[in-house]
């Protein structure tokens, strides 16, 4: 393929759309000439001099498709001037003209008109049409048209008309003639530019987007060729894009006014590489020639570039006959799809004959391609073919309607000026290569206008060693990750890799070099020190290394430039390009260490190969600072691969890979880990570590001592890094050092200087061990070994400057509210006191913000004797406690608190908020034991004097004495006190006291059998905890393990394990017992009748530990029961009595506590763990004293007005029943069972009572009556109780 060759920064069509370059043949022409011998020759006229080098096509600074186009003009954005070196519009002087221009323009309604573009036609101007409230851009051409000209433009333009309200057509707005005889056209004024900016800001179209363009354009000149139009000069500067980011075809016609190319005697309208080869030759233009020019644009929009664009130093007739002769370059190899290649290729064959027959019938071809690859394709907008012909000959295909395609709008870039800036934003001056801004080339003065030459008397000595990698002391740990990335990218032409020292930089260069040469690729390298540091020195040894591996390339340049160092810069620099681009073999250039140079000619030179070459010269360039290279240039024009200290940093694998695989180092994963962390995955760091290791192989003592130095990290540092750091970045980073992160303004508070921002991103963009957090950018971080040895400097040199630097750093951190690097940096400043004030006054804040392992362990690195001092502390350390439920620290809290308190006035309003906080947070501690023996007493205070206590305790004590009165079955006085305490709720900062309140709310329904309200509480309580609390706190796994019960019940068993599962990563740390019981009882049934017996039996006996270590008597006595009912335990013996059964339940503390009077609810749960005991057994006699227990049970719980649990005892009882063989009662007991069932859509109790109670609902089912009560439904009918069969029938399905 033909690489992409192009002018300087600056040498780019002109911000003005309708200034059209005359440095290139198509905007001056090239016309035939006579020598003194009268032979006929081509005469080039772009300037004095010589022929400039051109880039065609959409290629950004292309030139060749410059467009002349009037109806597009942007604003003034300050960029060169629009180029003159054409005829002006009349044989006035320029000033004159334009005058009489605007008089005449003004004359017709064309007000204010603005110069804005000047080609080879004529002037375009901004004017407003106030007729018509619009702004419109008017393009008058010149007066030196001959008559006959001037008759058929006013013709054709009259006949493009015709084609006005075409979407993919811009408007002919107005035709006429101006009072002083120029002929002028009226547009549309817009500001996107063509599909040649589009290009040139934001690179080359996808492949998909060019055959949408595609498409819309064949129908634009199918339309236009059956008003007998043929455009003749279609490239991507003559495709505008509308305000609707449609594409827009203009400048039909104008192709062939004279001021167009010519070869021989015969004129050559459009622009050379996209004219048809038959029309280069002489003949006339046809239809196939617009197809080819189509065929030519997309080629263009796919690839950035014209498919022959002039090459260097090349000239047009030499490009005419590439065109002419050679077929197109194959678009495949750039992983263009093959018929999406195929196609544009017969657009452009050489022959017409061989072309699609009509741009039709090749739009029908890129929609073939569309469907072909899945996508909808678009249409293209036709006028009917009745309403004219076609001049070559009508179309091969049906009539068909105009269509309108849909509106596509392009997201466009505003330019960006290119080249080299000064200080001041302005232009410096121009690249090699940079055309001036008539399109001249007698501007050129070096690499840089301007610039100060400077010439060295003789180039410095050069060792062979400098052209060749370091030789490394063993073999070097490869980096396949890292190569993978740089295979991606062998074509592109700029490679950096950039990482602070020790990164393995030049390793990775060095490894790419061999497997670059294993590919048969010439590959350079130059080794970058002080004899670079001058353009002329820096460019000469890269000449030479390139010669070193190309032999024909580069001869005689470093003589030259050894010679006439002042005034061959430019002159070596183009013929190295030149020489690269005529062998037409690529070579690969590694330049080692460019950070060393500091020379602005030196930079100039390699951002003149990079802004002049093609993909010829590759280049590679290792960097510890790549703030000065033209990374974003390129990465725009998509010829960039970067590899940075991220990707360089090694990963934990690598690590291990290194010290224990490779180097046999009995290392431990913890130790890995803890090197790892060290480190950071330095490179030099984990090399110097290995070599520590290998003079004292005990890695413990490595660890230990690591921040102290003696493994040779210290002195590379010194050595590598700050010896070389100017005293003000390296003050700068010993400072910031102090902090584990930080940003701009901590840096300011730390240093005092209002500059620190601007430093800060300096150490980054020089990566100097700092970079950027990941999860959140606008803070830095530091490499940790770097930043402990930066800290251990300044310690040694300036140590009470530290400690300031940490209260400094405390200070600014708790402004921000960041409480535990405050606290932590107050401790490090060792300022105790203003530690013990942050938490005391923002402990409970903490803990309101679910914070509260911060709160704790800041709290731990504080002297106890310290905190013992505190009772805001104290109360907010308790309270953390309580909510994690760490009942023996929450108690030591609250006895401390205890003493503290009795020392002090009873009269003291403050001192009686804090002893109500402290029974509230007792309370909580029982309820967490699920004990309510005493504890309304203890919240009864704060429930009486609500009014002086935060919301979050009055929150909490109603909670508590809900959840007791729901305990003692008080449902109604327990809805009343959740209300009465909603707003309390509301207003608490802790989410946990709203949570259990809607959990309370659930738990009061589901007791009644509300299920929809019970649902509906448990799903708010999930949700606010989500919300308030994160997604994985407590409260949304114990509102988690609320619904999951309920999924359970109504037979969603995934659903329900996925809610137990996520439940169970938390267990037992906050939040009701239901939850937990739930979670781990009914979870465990979840997962045996999934299957998985395994886990429910792992499950059941991670919940016995749990219950044994918080003495939960009724959460053992319902594991007992459901590993009974399970088969996992087997009773011993037939249990003579409850308290048998019960006695084995917790295993004895080592630390007994006094004995606790069981609640109602314990005692339950062990009756229901003897019946189950007592059904485990296969006596009839067992089963029969079975049933007795749970007729007595299921008989006080009826007394007790409980619904829910009157549902589960019935079932109890009924399989009792049926096991001891009494059918009969089990029958009519099951009846009002299972038309509750059926009501609640619950089928998971019933069907997991038992083979026994099955087949009783068989027979209900298939012998009871049948009767239909309310003429839909058929129930069965038993007594009272009614049972739908459809239940029956989904439940025994």
């Amino acid at each position: 393929m033909i690489p992409r060759t192009r002018s300087g920064p600056s040498g780019r069509e002109s911000e003005d759309p309708y200034a059209t370059s005359t440095a290139d043949p198509e905007s001056a022409g090239v016309e035939s000439g006579r020598s003194d011998q009268g032979a006929s020759k081509p005469a080039v006229h772009p300037g004095p001099e010589e022929e400039p080098r051109e880039s065609d096509g959409a290629a950004p600074r292309s030139t060749e498709s410059g467009s002349d186009s009037p109806s597009v003009a942007e604003p003034d954005r300050g960029g060169p001037e629009p180029t003159m070196a054409v005829p002006g519009p009349g044989p006035e002087a320029p000033a004159a003209g334009s005058e009489r221009i605007v008089e005449d323009l003004a004359a017709m309604g064309l007000t204010e008109a603005q110069e804005v573009g000047r080609g080879g036609f004529g002037v375009v101007y901004r004017c407003v049409q106030r007729a018509l409230d619009r702004v419109v851009a008017v393009k008058v051409l010149s007066s030196d048209l001959d008559p006959e000209s001037r008759e058929r433009f006013l013709r054709e333009e009259h006949a493009m008309g015709r084609l006005s309200g075409h979407p993919n057509i811009v408007d002919i707005l107005q035709v006429d003639v101006t009072a002083g005889g120029l002929p002028f056209i009226v547009m549309p004024f817009a500001t996107h530019g063509s599909l040649e900016r589009l290009v040139h800001d934001l690179g080359p179209l996808s492949w998909s987007d060019t055959l949408r363009a595609g498409v819309k354009l064949a129908g634009a000149i199918e339309s236009a060729h059956r008003t007998r139009i043929l455009h003749r000069d279609v490239k991507p500067a003559n495709v505008l894009l509308s305000s609707y980011g449609e594409p827009q075809l203009t400048d039909f016609g104008i192709a062939r006014m004279p001021g167009g190319f010519r070869t021989s005697d015969s004129q050559i309208t459009g622009s050379p590489a996209f004219t048809a080869p038959e029309v280069l030759k002489g003949e006339e233009p046809t239809v196939q020639s617009d197809v080819y020019g189509l065929g030519a644009t997309l080629f263009a929009l796919l690839t950035g570039h014209a498919a022959f664009e002039r090459q260097a130093g090349e000239r047009v007739v030499a490009q005419f006959l590439r065109i002419t002769t050679q077929p197109v370059p194959d678009l495949r190899e750039q992983d263009i799809p093959a018929d999406v290649a195929g196609v544009i290729e017969e657009a452009m064959a050489q022959d017409p004959r061989d072309r699609p027959a009509s741009a039709f019938e090749f739009g029908e071809m890129l929609r073939e391609v569309q469907i072909a690859h899945g996508q909808v394709p678009d249409d293209m907008a036709l006028l009917d073919p009745e309403i004219t012909a076609v001049e070559m000959g009508p179309p091969a295909h049906a009539r068909q309607p105009p269509a309108v395609t849909a509106r596509r709008s392009w997201p466009l870039l505003p330019p960006t000026a290119s080249g080299w800036m000064s200080g001041t934003g302005s232009r410096a001056g121009r690249a090699v290569g940079e055309t001036g801004p008539r399109g001249s080339t007698s501007g050129r003065r070096g690499v840089v206008e301007g610039a100060r030459p400077r010439s060295p008397a003789t180039l410095p000595p050069s060792p062979a060693t400098k052209f060749r990698p370091p030789t490394p002391p063993r073999e070097p740990v490869r980096r396949p990750r890292l190569l993978e990335i740089l295979r991606t990218g062998v074509e592109r032409r700029l490679t950096v890799i950039h990482a602070p020292a020790g990164f393995g930089k030049s390793v990775l260069a060095a490894q790419w070099r061999d497997e670059l040469e294993g590919l048969g690729l010439p590959v350079a390298w130059i080794g970058i020190d002080s004899g670079d540091d001058h353009e002329v020195w820096f460019l000469a040894h890269l000449i030479e290394a390139i010669h070193r591996v190309r032999p024909d390339i580069g001869a005689g340049l470093g003589q030259m430039l050894e010679e006439r160092p002042a005034d061959s810069i430019t002159i070596a620099v183009s013929s190295l390009i030149t020489e690269l681009h005529t062998s037409d073999d690529p070579v690969v250039v590694i330049i080692d260490d460019w950070h060393r140079l500091s020379d602005p000619g030196a930079k100039r030179v390699l951002s003149s190969l990079l802004d002049s070459g093609c993909h010829h010269l590759r280049l590679v360039v290792t960097s510890r600072d790549p703030s000065e290279l033209p990374i974003g240039r390129m990465r725009m024009n998509d010829e960039l691969v970067q590899v940075d200290s991220a990707q360089l940093r090694l990963t934990r694998a690598e690590v291990g890979e290194i010290l224990v695989r490779r180097n046999g180092f009995a290392l431990d994963d913890e130790q890995l880990d803890r090197l790892y962390t060290a480190t950071d995955g330095w490179p030099a760091a984990i090399q110097l570590i290995s070599l520590a290791l290998r003079d004292d192989p005990d890695p413990a003592v490595l660890l230990e001592r690591l921040s102290e130095g003696g493994h040779g990290i210290r002195e590379y540092l010194a050595e590598n890094v700050l010896d070389a750091l100017e005293p003000e970045m390296l003050d700068f980073l010993a400072v910031i050092a102090v902090a584990e992160q930080v940003n701009g303004s901590l840096a300011i508070a730390l240093t005092g200087n209002s500059e620190a921002p601007r430093l800060l991103e300096q150490a980054e963009r020089r990566e100097l061990f700092v970079r950027r957090a990941d999860d959140e950018p606008e803070w830095f971080q530091m490499q940790p070994l770097f930043a402990e040895y930066l800290r251990a400097r300044l310690d040694r040199t300036d140590p009470g400057r530290v400690k300031n630097l940490h209260r400094r750093a405390a200070r600014w951190y708790a402004e921000h509210q960041l409480l535990r690097r405050a606290v932590d940096h107050s401790l490090a400043g060792t300022d105790f006191k203003t530690a013990l004030d942050l938490l005391e006054n923002g402990g409970m804040d903490l803990i309101d913000g679910s914070r509260v392992a911060t709160l704790l362990g800041s709290v731990s690195k504080l002297p106890v004797q310290q905190v013992a001092s505190r009772s805001k502390l104290l109360m907010a350390v308790a309270r953390a406690n309580v909510n994690l439920q760490q009942s023996t620290a929450a108690r030591s809290a609250l006895n401390r608190l205890s003493n503290v308190l009795s020392r002090s006035p009873e009269g003291d309003g403050e001192v009686r908020k804090q002893r109500c906080q402290a029974d509230v947070l007792a309370a909580a501690d029982e309820i967490s034991h699920d004990r309510s023996a005493g504890v309304l007493e203890l919240v009864a205070e704060s429930l009486r004097h609500p009014g002086e206590l935060p919301a979050w305790t009055v929150a909490t004590a109603a909670n508590i004495h809900a959840y007791v009165q729901i305990s003692e079955f008080d449902y109604r006085g327990a809805s009343e006190m959740l209300e009465w305490a909603r707003p309390y709720q509301e207003r608490s900062r802790e989410p946990l006291g709203e949570i259990f309140a809607w959990c309370g709310r659930g738990l009061i329904a589901y007791e009644q059998l509300d299920i929809a309200v019970a649902s509906s509480a448990y799903r708010q309580a999930y949700k606010t905890a989500r919300i308030r609390s994160g997604p994985r706190s407590h409260g949304v796994r114990t509102a988690a393990g609320l619904l999951g019960e309920l999924e359970y019940r109504r037979g969603d068993l995934l659903g329900a394990e996925e809610l137990f599962d996520e439940s169970y990563q938390l267990v037992a740390r906050v939040g009701p017992i239901e939850s937990l019981i739930a979670t781990i009882v009914t979870g465990a049934r979840v997962k045996a009748l999934l299957g998985d017996l395994p886990a429910a039996a792992v499950r059941l006996g991670e919940g016995a530990r749990i219950a044994a270590d918080h003495q939960l008597v009724r959460l053992a006595a319902q594991i007992r029961a459901e590993q009974y009912r399970l088969g996992i335990v087997a009773p011993d013996r037939a249990p003579e009595s409850t308290a048998a059964v019960a006695g084995n339940l917790l295993e004895p503390r080592r630390e007994p506590e006094p004995p606790v009077v069981p609640s109602v609810l314990d005692m339950e749960a062990r009756e229901i763990a003897t019946i189950r005991a007592l059904l485990a057994g296969g006596a009839r006699q067992e089963h029969e004293r079975a049933a007795r227990h749970a007729r007595a049970l299921q008989s006080r719980t009826r007394e007790q007005g409980r619904p829910r649990a009157d549902l589960d005892l019935s079932l109890l009882l009924a399989e009792s029943l049926a096991a001891a063989g009494w059918v009969g009662e089990a029958a009519a007991l099951l009846a009002p069972v299972v038309a509750t069932c059926a009501e609640l859509g619950w089928t998971r109790p019933l069907l997991d009572a038992g083979p026994a109670v099955l087949e009783i609902l068989r027979v209900l089912r298939d012998d009871l009556p049948v009767s239909t009560p309310d003429g839909t439904d058929t129930v069965r009918t038993l007594g009272e109780n009614r049972v739908p069969i459809r239940f029956l029938d989904e439940l025994l399905s």
